[in-house]
């Protein structure tokens, strides 16, 4: 016993079919994946950056590390990526110890006077520097206040919310290319 089928194929259906094979040929659909991901990921860490730190300071981690979030397109993948250290630490390890580069210690602002400048931006003569070597830690003070407490290392936990979920990615992303496809359907 042997079974059939026909199928007809209307017009407006090829149209529409070649429209989608064109959609996605080449690139253009994956630039458009990576692009929607890297927005997502900017708009989350702006998000982050509101949130989690005081207005007005200088060194905004989340605000700079939107600012180093790209994406594109490679080996027909497409991806994000953010070019900001201690994201992928603070993200996927288990957190870490950081120490300065270019100091001895990290200098903790802990007066207002000193929220958002440089020890360097006070004049030399009017900071006073107590430090505990053996334990690595230490305070500047101005005019008997203390301003930074001072430490050579700072440990940094995980924290998995410092990008969007893959699930909130995935979910952006599959709107996105939806957007595009209605578009070149059209």
């Amino acid at each position: 016993m042997s079974y059939g089928l026909d199928i007809e194929i209307k017009e407006d259906v090829s149209q529409m079919a070649a429209k989608l094979g064109a959609a996605f040929a080449g690139d253009a659909a994956k630039k458009v994946m990576a692009r929607s991901g890297a927005n997502k990921v900017k708009d989350h860490l702006r998000g982050l950056s509101r949130y989690r730190h005081r207005a007005g300071l200088p060194f905004n981690f989340y605000a700079r590390a939107a600012d180093a979030t790209s994406s594109g397109v490679q080996g027909g993948n497409a991806y994000v990526s953010i070019d900001h250290e201690g994201i992928a630490m603070r993200r996927y390890g288990s957190g870490g110890k950081i120490s300065p580069r270019r100091a001895t210690y990290f200098t903790i602002p802990v007066h207002p006077e000193s929220m958002g400048k440089r020890v360097k931006e006070f004049p030399e003569n009017e900071l006073t520097w107590i430090l505990n070597r053996r334990k690595g830690t230490g305070v500047v003070l101005r005019q008997g206040r203390v301003i930074y407490a001072l430490t050579k290392q700072i440990e940094q936990k995980a924290d998995t919310t410092v990008i969007p979920t893959d699930y909130d990615l995935m979910q952006h992303i599959t709107e996105d290319l939806k957007k595009y496809i209605e578009k070149k359907a059209d």
